[in-house]
């Protein structure tokens, strides 16, 4: 965790000072006051420019520490000239009771993250595909076919990108992976802001979205801190997207120039990170066609050409894996190219994605033969106790506003915040799309999470303002309340029989986070090349490589330089 410290110390000086230096050449206004919100939404925007740079660069170079170099000049020349850092005052004007109990919350928030993170990959995928993904990344510029030796290494990511660029292979000790782990602290001060809004004063819709989400954050995504993954960081982009486009509609920046070049960057971005973000693009709607309602065609332009930015080296990216401007899930390509993935292959990767994220302890012959009603009921009884609650609450919230409808003064205050309730229906979209694509929760708990925040978030300010309650007294109770579930689920998981390996699992962290596992491989022949092939549960990791899960004998090497990539011959 020392370690881990120290990698979270430069990382963040990193993307503040590309943020800021990104905020100045794109005019994107940043706080007056230098908050949890305006750190963190730098933050992530130098995250962003960041990923979006070395996805080019990674067209023709790879990312090593030849990046890393450039990276930090440009952010000490920022340092240098911009000075990002000179007005940072986290916790300006609170009063004395509100600093405890923020600093204290805080504080217990950031050591269990940097533990969480230290700890051993949780993800499976992350054995299958996600480091051996990065480390082509560090390895070679992008790989001509690569998606033909194994298919998942065409599932281009931008979260993959970020890190590739700070895995800090180079320094010859492991490849670290702990970028979600980051992503979350900074995310937790972005939510932050909502809770010491609400713990303060009256809060707004957007606070206590905020606010849900934060516990959510902790509750449903913090095991998958330590995995370069890309569920988690799809889920935290769409969290923030929302609450960006809630809290514009609530204090009427639906003009605002600088704001609106900024969730169009987010929402391009979500959808780099993964593909199955795509209704997301509905929270830019409004705001695209409110410029062009007032004509504001030199903003429109502007954050048209930064989203544009964003997806351009993602779609040229995908182009050189695959040979597909999308991929997985569309067969059409613009080019020809003969490292292009058979059509067929890429329809088959499709199907298997949504059977094995349906039933992925039934066959696939079993799965395609049932009908609707047979598959959801099977899906629904898999899933555990929590993940059933949050469906069953997407399914009931929405009956229960209804019903509310008969009360008049519900009435009044739907219609005063009809733009958001556009934004809980983009997101229950977002629930019903990804359901009859890929229900996997862990694929969907972005829109799942941040529909069932904005519900309560409807709710709770309107029965607060209709009867009388004691708003310490509620948020006493829901900060209790929310540490108690926090508890409970991690809790379930200790037995006195685990104490032991508990406590030698904590000391195993302190000093470094965990290193990916090595799990052995045996060779294995393509059509004119041999290569490492994974012998357990098609999980190659980081180590050994070049390792792909199994070898077609149809794939080969375009000419004897790896560099020049593969191809299929039927």
């Amino acid at each position: 965790m020392i370690i881990l410290l120290f990698a979270f110390i430069y990382v963040f000086i990193i993307t503040y000072s590309w943020g800021r230096l990104f905020q100045r050449l794109l005019r994107i206004e940043t706080a007056k006051e230098s908050n949890f919100t305006s750190i963190s939404i730098t933050s992530v925007l130098g995250l962003i420019a960041l990923s979006t740079v070395g996805s080019f660069v990674s067209l023709a170079w790879r990312i090593n520490w030849e990046f890393q170099v450039i990276v930090f000049a440009i952010s000490l020349t920022s340092i240098i000239f911009i000075k990002p850092f000179k007005e940072i005052n986290i916790f300006k004007s609170e009063t004395r009771s509100n600093l405890l109990v923020l600093t204290v919350s805080f504080f217990l928030a950031f050591v269990v993250i940097l533990y969480a993170t230290s700890s051993s990959v949780k993800n499976p995928d992350t054995g299958i595909y996600h480091a051996q993904a990065i480390r082509w990344i560090e390895s070679y510029p992008a790989i001509p076919g690569l998606a033909n030796i194994h298919q998942r290494l065409g599932y281009n990511s931008s979260w993959i990108m970020v890190n590739a660029i700070f895995s800090f292979s180079f320094l010859g000790k492991q490849s670290f992976h702990f970028m979600t782990g980051y992503l979350i602290l900074i995310t937790t001060a972005y939510f932050f802001d909502g809770f010491k809004n609400v713990l303060g004063k009256s809060g707004s819709i957007n606070d206590y979205v905020k606010t849900i989400l934060l516990v959510c954050m902790f509750v449903f995504m913090l095991d998958q801190a330590s995995s370069p993954g890309t569920d988690i960081p799809a889920a935290i982009f769409v969290g923030i997207s929302m609450c960006e486009a809630i809290e514009m509609f609530e204090k009427g920046d639906t003009h605002n120039n600088s704001r609106i070049i900024f969730l169009m960057i987010l929402v391009s971005y979500c959808l780099t990170v993964k593909l199955s973000t795509v209704p997301i693009i509905l929270v830019a709607i409004p705001f695209i066609f409110s410029s062009l309602k007032y004509r504001q065609t030199k903003q429109l332009w502007s954050a048209s050409l930064s989203a544009l930015a964003v997806i351009t080296p993602f779609m040229l990216r995908n182009m050189v894996l695959s040979g597909y401007l999308v991929f997985p899930g569309m067969t059409f390509s613009p080019i020809i190219l003969d490292w292009r993935l058979p059509t067929e292959i890429v329809q088959r990767e499709s199907k298997v994605i949504k059977w094995f994220a349906t039933l992925p302890n039934s066959s696939m012959e079993r799965y395609e033969s049932l009908s609707f009603r047979a598959w959801s009921r099977e899906w629904f009884l898999n899933l555990n106790y929590m993940h059933r609650f949050l469906i069953c609450i997407n399914i009931v919230f929405p009956f229960f506003m209804l019903s509310l409808f008969t009360v008049e003064s519900w009435r009044a205050y739907i219609k005063k915040n009809i733009p958001i309730l556009y934004l809980l229906g983009a997101s229950i979209s977002g629930v019903i799309f990804w359901f009859f694509s890929a229900p996997a929760i862990r694929f969907g708990l972005g829109f799942l999470l941040t529909t069932i925040a904005i519900y309560f978030a409807f709710f709770i300010p309107w029965i607060i303002g209709k009867i009388p309650i004691n708003r310490k007294l509620l948020m006493t109770c829901f900060i209790l309340g929310s540490l108690s579930v926090i508890l409970l689920i991690f809790t379930r998981s200790i037995s006195l029989s685990s104490f032991e390996r508990r406590i030698t699992s904590i000391k195993a962290v302190i000093i470094s986070p965990r290193d990916y596992p090595v799990w052995s491989t045996s060779i294995c022949e393509f059509k004119n090349f041999e290569m490492l092939c994974a012998n357990e549960y098609n999980s190659c990791w980081y180590d050994p490589f070049p390792c792909v899960t199994s070898a077609d004998p149809n794939v080969e090497m375009r000419s004897a330089d790896i560099q020049d990539g593969f191809r299929y011959i039927p």
